[in-house]
């Protein structure tokens, strides 16, 4: 439940939002425990009145509302309470979007972190060594994840199920733990989620810097790499002949609100280093975008970055959709935006798609997690990325997929 003081929130309490939101909360739910479990009673009687919606009665034209069905109709009585109260319902993490009073609060952290704290706590925190991976290494990329709620629950799940099928190495979140990236925050809603999933399939867990990750300053990314044990705030995983580049993309960035990314001078004097010593196949990834078949993306990053030796693939989150890019003259690079992990994001067509050569998004699937308030949002998601000794193969999965990538490539 969610306070809220708006005559325009109120009204919105529906049988409709009532049901969606109810069916929205049970849909991930934990599977009950007995017959007697009231997840399993609420299940059931979302189902009796699926078979036969005249259990709601409508007594007159706008008239007063009750269900014959007495489970429903005591969760639509507290629903109606709670609303005449100044209360509306709400599924856990339906709340994440881009209304202004989530932001207000980390205006002062933010000038005074990014001004102070965040490049001299977190500058020195280079590599202490390298990744040593064998091949075939199969990694699960998520970004923009670090919020909890029914949508994270669910990437989370897919990628569990997924296990099952292939076993994944690593599991890689690309950036953003919302709002601000502060240490109850990080807790909350990455360190804990994602360590419980990291415990249960033993597989390796490493994060990137968002944006969010820095604006309440550096200790809630400190607290995170230390829990996930992770050489650094940038480093390489070496497999092979593949060498994958995880970057920061947040701390060299100084643009007021840390939208563009920029890797710092010693970052990329590092992996200039390091290609132009060994140059092998190069995968890069980072939580800023290069590209943007729906935005213009901006130009430093790209700028530093695609004259590498024999890049390969560039993988990136912060716009909080999911896409497929091909390879161009321009960019010489093929590559991903996988930033569709939590957020609710208003679905869109791509205004771009000819130009930076897109060659798949999710045209048709949108959001299941919130009933059918949240079809209005992109799906969410993450993406599964192969390595073998002669080639790479991406696979991205969506909500309500049944397990099956919604598109798939290899990129030799």
């Amino acid at each position: 439940m969610s306070r809220t003081n708006t005559s325009a929130d109120l009204q919105r309490l529906s049988p409709e939002f009532f049901e969606n939101r109810l069916s929205a909360r049970l849909l991930h739910a934990p599977d009950p425990a007995g017959a007697d479990d009231p997840v399993e009673e609420a299940r059931n009687a979302l189902k009796r009145l699926s078979d036969n919606p005249s259990l709601r009665v409508l007594t007159e034209p706008n008239g007063p509302v009750f269900y014959e069905d007495p489970l429903l109709d005591s969760a639509w009585t507290c629903a109606q309470e709670a609303s005449a109260a100044g209360v509306s319902p709400a599924a856990e993490g339906e709340d994440l979007d881009n209304r202004l009073d989530h932001w207000i609060p980390f205006i002062i952290p933010l000038i005074r972190g990014r001004i102070s704290r965040n490049w001299d706590v977190l500058a020195s925190k280079g590599p202490a060594t390298d990744v040593q991976m064998a091949l075939p290494l199969r990694l699960a990329i998520v970004g923009d994840a670090g919020y909890r709620g029914l949508a994270q629950r669910a990437v989370l799940g897919m990628i569990e199920r997924r296990q099952s099928d292939a076993k994944f190495d690593i599991l890689l979140h690309l950036g953003d733990t919302y709002h601000g990236g502060d240490e109850a925050e990080f807790l909350r809603h990455l360190v804990v989620p994602f360590s419980n999933l990291k415990n249960h399939l033993g597989i390796r867990v490493f994060s990137l810097i968002g944006n969010h990750d820095l604006y309440a300053g550096p200790d809630g990314f400190l607290a995170a790499l230390a829990v996930f044990g992770q050489p650094g705030r940038f480093f390489v995983i070496e497999a092979g002949g593949w060498r994958l580049a995880l970057l920061d993309s947040a701390l060299g960035d100084t643009s007021r609100w840390g939208l563009k990314g920029r890797l710092d001078d010693a970052q990329l004097s590092w992996l200039q280093q390091k290609q132009s010593a060994e140059p092998k196949r190069l995968v890069l990834f980072t939580h800023h975008l290069p590209r943007s078949a729906w935005d213009i993306a901006p130009s430093d990053l790209l700028a530093q970055l695609q004259r590498l030796p024999n890049l390969c693939a560039w993988y990136w989150g912060h716009e909080h959709r999911c896409a497929a890019y091909d390879s161009t003259l321009q960019t010489g690079f093929a590559g991903g935006c996988i930033g569709n992990g939590a957020f609710l994001e208003h679905w869109a067509p791509p205004v771009r798609q000819a130009e930076e050569k897109l060659s798949w998004f999710p045209e048709y699937e949108r959001c299941t997690c919130y009933g059918e308030e949240g079809r209005r949002y992109w799906p969410h998601g993450y993406m599964e990325l192969e390595l073998r000794s002669d080639r790479l193969v991406e696979r991205f999965f969506v909500e309500n997929a049944k397990n099956a990538p919604a598109s798939e490539r290899t990129l030799s």
